[in-house]
């Protein structure tokens, strides 16, 4: 909620440090976890599932081999992507294959137009510690604020809301444990506040994308090469998906504080799973989010003067990295939208969040695509599936869904006056057809090219908004909530189907046709106890099942983590902090 008043540096001290003792606002279910001391490898991947697993996580822990993707049947869908040749060569070059033997592997599914090459290909997805999905981007950017400079140390999500604490004097939400990076301001930083905070994450958006593509970003390559780069930036939580990844970015938590383990968690009243945040429409619920955000502490530190704004056309990134709005005590409704699943048009949760304006509402993703893209078609994807349903992946992939996503959010920086008076305001962002292009083409694809190279465009704009309205004193983050595996076409991976794993998991320990696997999310496997005690199968032996378990002569999973350990590390985690 914007406010008149003007808000000086130390009246901002004075205020924060008389609330900053009350702001527990959401608890914790148990001890706060500090982020890791160096990189993410396959030594700390026991650290990494004790910071992950919750109270309502599953009891095991599988994380698979390299270039194994374990889910749902969508897993498996085909389309035709597109290839620059010289591209590809070299992705293949990494992976230790050559364009002819691809061919051969492949045969009618690989088309050679020349300097393009269609291949039919399967999805890809992100959620393992694997260096491919948990190497990601994080530049701060702020003439007067913001240093110039490389920097090596290790950094992770739970970095950044510190960071914001100490760019605002602002307080730190109650589940955050992470450092400042303290190294990155400039002495003006440390005499006055800056008045707009951007944060843009781009999903899927890890570096990858950016050795896939290194030609597609002159404007992020702007932003990097005038601020602070941090090349050793990684995801050190599970699963790596959009809800846990934003959940840190907007906490400074981890799963095991936050509860957010993956974009699923299990209902033990509903004895199911659904999406984080209830259904991504107008119910949304913040509830979900166990901890409060940077945001819910820092605009009820100030009286709900701040704005706050929170855009992604998913809601579960959006919600993650705003927070709780009018649902904690004290708060307010802060502006928190992303798109409605079937329209397509921009929606909220009027109960937390504030309302939005008919113009808002008004503005249609698909009425968008089409105004682009009149055949209905872009790159040969088609809006309209068979049945007669919106496609809502090749809609929301498309360049035509970044320049959407652009322009309103420009429209809300202006609507809303960000950076007009001396209270920081903050906003975040999440341009998310990377991640849809990434699944349904593959982040190495000309489709995931082309969405990247429009989300560059619109960061652009972005950073010029800012220069021209508050010049001299914004900051400007950029980040992403994970990266992806490569196409298993590429790497000679392989795709299992969880559905098809789990029956086996069943049929193997209950003959009787009975369900002892209740949940698989990612790596998190929930088993049922109860029926586990009165079939005498015990954790060890699933464990020793997982470990064997093989396809196309593959053994599927490099390591396997109980309970028992995951408990006992975590105490030894709350013990060393």
């Amino acid at each position: 909620m914007k406010h008149s008043t003007k808000f000086f540096f130390w009246g901002a001290i004075v205020v924060i440090a008389a609330v900053a003792l009350v702001l527990t606002l959401f608890q914790p279910p148990s001890g706060i976890y500090a982020p890791p001391a160096d990189n993410i490898t396959k030594d700390k991947w026991l650290e990494v599932v004790a910071r992950s697993r919750s109270a309502t996580a599953g009891q095991l822990f599988a994380i698979p081999n390299r270039n194994v993707l374990i889910e749902e049947p969508w897993l498996f869908e085909e389309n035709i992507s597109h290839f620059y040749k010289q591209d590809l060569e070299r992705y293949l070059k990494e992976y230790g294959t050559t364009l002819d033997e691809l061919k051969s592997r492949l045969g009618s599914r690989f088309i050679d137009k020349g300097d393009v090459v269609e291949v039919i290909v399967g999805k890809t997805i992100h959620r393992y510690p694997h260096d491919y999905d948990i190497n990601i981007p994080l530049i701060f950017y702020g003439p007067g604020y913001i240093v110039r400079g490389k920097f090596e140390k290790f950094v992770t999500h739970q970095h950044i809301v510190p960071t914001l604490a100490a760019a605002t004097g602002g307080p730190m939400p109650i589940g955050a444990r992470g450092e400042p990076l303290r190294e990155i301001f400039t002495k003006e930083a440390r005499t006055r506040y800056p008045k707009a905070i951007v944060l843009i994450s781009i999903d899927m958006g890890g570096d990858q994308y950016f050795w896939a593509h290194p030609d597609a970003t002159p404007n992020i390559d702007f932003i990097r090469g005038n601020g602070a780069d941090f090349l050793n930036a990684q995801v050190s939580h599970l699963d790596v998906e959009t809800g846990p990844g934003h959940a840190a970015i907007g906490t400074g938590s981890y799963p095991a504080n936050s509860d957010i383990y993956g974009n699923y968690v299990w209902r033990e009243a509903e004895h199911e799973a659904s999406a984080i945040y209830s259904k991504e429409n107008d119910s949304s619920d913040p509830s979900d989010l166990k901890v409060s955000t940077f945001a819910d502490v820092f605009d009820r530190a100030l009286k709900n003067k701040p704005v706050v704004v929170s855009y992604c056309f998913a809601a579960r990134a959006a919600i993650g990295m705003a927070g709780h709005g009018a649902q904690t005590e004290g708060g307010d409704k802060d502006l928190v939208l992303w798109l409605a699943n079937k329209t397509f048009n921009p929606t909220t949760n009027q109960e937390y969040y504030a309302e939005l304006t008919p113009e808002i509402v008004s503005l249609s993703a698909v009425r968008n695509f089409i105004k682009e893209y009149p055949s209905g078609h872009w790159m040969g994807h088609a809006m309209m599936q068979s049945d007669g349903e919106f496609n809502k992946y090749n809609i929301l992939s498309s360049p035509a869904q970044v320049r959407f996503d652009g322009n309103l959010v420009l429209s809300l920086l202006d609507s809303q006056q960000i950076g007009k008076d001396n209270v920081t305001d903050l906003v975040f962002i999440t341009f998310k057809a990377t991640d849809y292009a990434g699944h349904e083409f593959g982040w190495e694809s000309i489709e995931a090219k082309e969405a990247f190279r429009e989300t560059d465009e619109q960061i652009g704009r972005i950073k010029n908004w800012l220069g021209k309205n508050s010049p001299d004193e914004f900051i400007l983050i950029i980040t992403a909530d994970h990266g992806a595996a490569p196409l298993p076409e590429f790497t000679n991976g392989t795709r299992v189907d969880i559905y098809k794993f789990a029956d086996e998991i069943n049929k193997r320990f209950d003959p009787s046709g009975g369900r002892i696997l209740l949940f698989a999310a990612g790596n998190s496997y929930l088993f049922d106890e109860e029926k586990m005690k009165k079939l005498n199968v015990t954790f060890e032996g699933i464990k020793e099942h997982f470990l064997q378990y093989t396809k196309d002569g593959k053994k599927i999973f490099d390591s396997v983590y109980l309970l028992p350990e995951i408990e006992a590390e975590q105490k030894r985690l709350l013990k060393r902090r």
